[in-house]
């Protein structure tokens, strides 16, 4: 009993520590927990450390290293330009294009990446059609949690949820495609929600071009360089499709006369055959500007900067200039920028000022941007400057790479396949693609290592321990057996019910993850003791675990789009208990018709 009380006590201060994620991070908790259960006796050591060998832990990092190369390859790079390119009006056309898309990327792809790929997409939507991203953004999050329950490598926690019952209760794993049907409907009606409902509910005060000043989809003019061997000498920007395929626009070209005089030409810049030499003034989105001077080879005054940034020794920001400035009232090239800051300036964005020279010579007013290129260490010193207000982190667009998309894409399938066919478990089978990506040279080992989110598998590593415990010490049975008389009384859809609550409660407290490793023992005694199918009860506690509606705290994906959409956490509350709702509803009619309630 005295072990019992303890398991208790740690579960209470974890619970604690995992909701104040701000002071303790998680993945800190989580160690805690491991080391009070040996430090107390509850565990022994090398059961204390089977988290890290457990296949869940490792099978979570591998789907999310294969999630990466499919990300970072930019194999998904056409289809973000094709939804752009949809000739639709209106926001209920573009939650139906945003949410669909979302939701079948994130059905085979982790879903923090699929948010990464599409809230660029979803805001430069918002930005285009003049929609409020307020009514975007958070159903867009609903739809990627949604779809991530439709198959097993859509999320993390169905991975780490099948494996418990497999290793600690004796259960079949979970099949590739065995809960799709039930996510499949849940994913419906949850798109149905938010098309009709959800999207209704939440606020549309927020302008567009507000969102859109405050992010990295904010509009750049850049001043970009024709090289002496660029294909786009002799062309003139209309004949080489730059504008439709980049989404940029030319403002002006400034050239060099033999004299060392500069001529300047502006409406008919579109049309103006380029020559080595000539400057353009380009003017677009940070992600389209990045792609354009990447893929044509047009030069800035840093002609490696992406390789640094490929290597991470560089890093691009943006800087907004503060009152007390001195860039206020002179130009870049007055200041001598470069060599008093020790960092780069790629483009400048400035207000009510139409720019017609190079950005060097322009003169700057408070509140103007700069998308500043400098290596790490320089960036951290800027930040502290007082010429700046602040500094924000701008991600580069992922290298559109045709065959390392191909070939990353095609082991995603092949992994997905070999599961399905029970040819491979799982996790051998996302070893086997990880290799291949090596062997392949889709992906090299420093990728790798930096594609796994550390921090993710510590948490995942420390925490499955407490639900070791519960099962060892007979905590889960005690939990359990207060359930019974309420079983008895209104059946196994009752005790189901009681499950998915205290899951969708736990996971706006403690997230996905944390919730459905505390929620399986307790569950699975629960079903033991009332004679409740098994797998049935596994299936409750996976999409329990995945109603993280009403919180931005909840889960990473709304998490991400809560500064995006400019929102409050009422209105995570006021849309996200609707569909808890609707889900629990959803979850049992499923279990009961796809799988037996009663245990054989």
């Amino acid at each position: 009993m005295e072990h019992i009380l303890i398991v208790y006590a740690i579960t209470l201060c974890a619970i604690v520590l995992f909701a104040r994620g701000d002071l303790v991070p998680t993945d800190l908790t989580a160690l805690l927990i491991l080391l009070m259960l040996v430090m107390t006796g509850v565990l022994s050591i090398e059961e204390g450390l089977s988290g890290f060998s457990h296949p869940g832990t490792i099978s979570v990092a591998a789907m999310l290293v294969l999630s990466e190369a499919v990300n970072r390859t930019g194999a998904l790079d056409a289809l973000t330009r094709q939804l752009k390119a949809l000739p639709f009006e209106g926001e209920a056309a573009a939650a139906v294009v945003v949410l669909l898309a979302a939701g079948i990327v994130s059905m085979f792809v982790s879903n923090t990446a699929t948010a990464l790929i599409f809230i660029p997409l979803a805001l430069t939507l918002a930005r285009t059609k003049l929609l409020a991203t307020s009514r975007l953004m958070l159903p867009m999050s609903y739809a990627i949690i949604l779809a991530g329950t439709c198959t097993l490598i859509g999320s993390s926690t169905n991975i780490v949820v099948s494996e418990m019952g497999q290793r600690d209760y004796g259960l079949a794993p979970l099949g590739m495609f065995e809960i799709t049907r039930l996510g499949l409907l849940a994913f419906g009606a949850g798109f149905l929600y938010c098309v009709l409902v959800g999207r209704r509910l939440l606020p549309s005060h927020t302008p567009v071009k507000d969102i859109t000043e405050r992010y990295a989809f904010r509009e750049y003019v850049a001043e970009l360089l024709v090289p002496e061997d660029s294909a786009s000498a002799g062309k003139t920007f209309a004949e080489a499709g730059l504008a439709e395929r980049y989404k940029v626009s030319l403002l002006g070209v400034i050239r060099g006369m033999p004299d060392g005089s500069e001529q300047r030409i502006w409406g008919g810049a579109p049309y103006t055959a380029l020559a080595a030499g000539d400057v353009l003034l380009v003017h677009g989105g940070i992600d389209e500007l990045l792609l354009f001077q990447r893929n044509t080879g047009l030069a800035s005054k840093e002609k490696d900067i992406f390789e640094d940034l490929t290597k991470g020794e560089g890093v691009l920001a943006e800087g907004v200039i503060s009152p007390t400035s001195a860039l206020v009232g002179q130009t870049l090239k007055e200041i001598n920028f470069r060599a008093r800051y020790g960092v780069f300036v790629l483009a400048v964005r400035t207000f009510g000022t139409t720019l017609l020279d190079k950005i060097g010579r322009v003169r700057l007013k408070v509140g103007d941007t700069l998308l500043i290129y400098a290596r790490r260490g320089e960036l951290e010193t800027l930040r502290k400057h007082p010429d700046f207000l602040f500094f924000e982190t701008v991600t580069l667009p992922p290298v559109p790479e045709p065959r390392r998309a191909l070939t990353s894409v095609l082991v995603l399938a092949g992994v997905i396949l070999a599961a399905a066919l029970h040819v491979l478990p799982l996790v051998v089978a996302q070893l086997v693609g990880i290799a291949l990506l090596v062997f392949l040279r889709a992906m090299d080992l420093k990728e790798i290592y930096s594609a796994i989110p550390w921090r993710i598998i510590l948490m995942i590593a420390g925490i499955i321990p407490l639900g070791i415990a519960y099962q060892k010490t007979g905590a889960a049975e005690l939990l359990a057996r207060s359930l019974l008389p309420f079983a008895e009384v209104l059946g196994p859809l009752a005790v189901l019910s009681v499950v998915y609550w205290i899951g969708s409660f736990l996971v706006e407290v403690i997230q996905k993850t944390p919730t459905a490793v505390l929620i399986v023992p307790l569950a699975m005694s629960a079903a033991q003791a009332a004679g409740i199918n098994p797998k049935a009860m596994l299936v409750t506690v996976l999409f329990a675990a995945s109603s993280c509606f009403a919180s931005p705290m909840s889960y990473q994906v709304n998490a991400l789009v809560y500064g995006a959409g400019h929102y409050r956490f009422a209105d995570y509350l006021r849309a996200g208990l609707l569909l808890k709702l609707l889900l629990w509803l959803v979850v049992l009619a499923g279990v009961w018709m796809f799988w037996p309630l009663e245990a054989a």
